[in-house]
């Protein structure tokens, strides 16, 4: 989890490029500048990050400084308008990111049932599947996010096989923004074994 401070400026960047990215062909989006932010070198931006910056944030608020807490309700508003002004393109958007983040989801989880030893990824890779929860809460409609729902059930089946329930695997402040019910796979980890 970044410090407040960095995802505050790394969510005020990714809102200012919101705009032209909704526009490019892209779905990971280099900033137009190298972010000069802390914490930095960050990612490239997609809309699960955004996401991601945004629940992290939520989890947080209560460590917020008062400062903190107004510029993230300032961000948030941002956000929830730029939801409402951009929906059609957001949803095109994140069913876009939606195809990449599932092929990556599957690659991964074909390359763990492959070689078990990868399961000491998992809390890393796990981000592709979080992300897929974001997006399709962003997205529920769209088409391709649709189409690949019972796709992800069978994965998710494939994948309680050998997984082993425990320990939320993130910090724990995020436990309050990812329920045990929805963000199971968040709760434990594959077995090493098969």
């Amino acid at each position: 989890m970044q410090p407040i401070e960095a995802n505050l400026a790394l969510l005020e960047r990714m809102l200012q490029e919101l705009k032209p990215y909704l526009r490019s062909a892209e779905v990971f989006w280099p900033f137009s500048t190298s972010p000069d932010l802390p914490g930095g070198p960050f990612p490239r931006m997609t809309l699960g990050a955004v996401l991601l910056t945004l629940d992290e944030l939520e989890a947080l608020r209560r460590e917020m400084t008062p400062q903190q807490a107004t510029r993230f309700e300032r961000l948030r508003g941002e956000w929830e308008t730029a939801e409402r002004k951009y929906a059609v393109a957001l949803e095109q958007k994140a069913a876009h990111e939606y195809r990449n983040r599932f092929n990556l989801w599957k690659a991964y989880l074909a390359d763990l049932k492959d070689s078990p030893d990868r399961a000491h990824d998992y809390a890393h890779e796990v981000r592709q599947r979080v992300m897929l929860e974001r997006l399709s809460d962003l997205a529920p409609e769209a088409a391709d996010i649709q189409e690949r729902r019972p796709s992800l059930a069978s994965l998710d089946e494939d994948l309680r096989l050998h997984f082993a329930a425990g320990d939320f695997l993130w910090d724990a402040a995020l436990a309050t923004r990812y329920s045990r019910q929805t963000y199971w796979f968040l709760y434990g980890r594959p077995r090493a074994e098969s």
